[in-house]
């Protein structure tokens, strides 16, 4: 799969980051957020089975990937690239391109799907999420709205991220959708990382001021108790 990434840096120094990323690739992400996402792959269709998932079923003591984050189109990395990670420091905006393999992808439900998965209103979020990620995302769906325990809905959505079948059709969906922290883009990501140079397609500088942001025709809010 072709992932893109939107990154921002200092203009002084975009020339070095940019030549960097080419020779070495991307690294984990870092920053407020303790990327804690297991790879469950394996046993995803044993813990799907599962009537009484716990969450030390879901979250081991084994070692966490690292991953990094990205988009399945190109002009989600520019929102990403061009508002959510420029600031007065980091005025250069970037956009990588980058192929990874479809088992080493999982979604990034942090902004949209998470919120969801715990405060949703079935009537009003069932044909939402099925649009935006595909019909295979109710199986996991159902069964939190089926529980009030917020932890229990949490692990549902742990397993709806990895699911292999909800991840292609979320990498196709074109509805703009707006998270939390005002995020907005249509699909969210995360992959293995490093992503190793030879998998890098392109490392692109590009000008904030040519980038439009698209109107968002899905916030998150207006599935769930907060759009009451």
């Amino acid at each position: 799969m072709i992932l893109h990434r939107g990154l921002a840096f200092p203009s002084t120094s975009v020339d070095r980051y940019v030549e960097m990323i080419r020779r070495e690739g991307l690294l984990a992400d870092a920053g407020g957020w303790r990327m804690i996402f297991p790879d469950l792959k394996p046993r995803l269709k044993e813990l799907r089975r599962r009537t009484d998932l716990k969450r030390s079923d879901v979250h081991t003591d084994a070692a966490t990937p690292p991953w990094v984050c990205a988009c399945a189109r190109r002009v989600d990395a520019l929102y990403y690239a061009c508002r959510h990670n420029r600031s007065e420091e980091n005025n250069a905006s970037v956009v990588v391109s980058f192929e990874a393999p479809e088992r080493e992808i999982i979604i990034d439900g942090r902004d949209f799907l998470y919120p969801v998965f715990q405060f949703g209103v079935p009537e009003r979020a069932r044909p939402a999420l099925a649009s935006v990620f595909g019909s295979a995302i109710l199986r996991y769906a159902d069964r939190a709205w089926s529980t009030e325990e917020q932890s229990l809905r949490i692990l549902y959505c742990d397993l709806a991220v990895q699911d292999d079948e909800v991840v292609a059709a979320h990498a196709t969906n074109g509805i703009v959708l707006g998270g939390k922290s005002r995020t907005v883009f249509a699909s969210a990501f995360m992959a293995r990382a490093p992503i190793m140079p030879a998998n890098i397609r392109a490392v692109d500088v590009v000008k904030a001021v040519d980038y439009s942001a698209p109107e968002v025709e899905l916030p998150f809010r207006d599935l769930t108790i907060f759009g009451l």
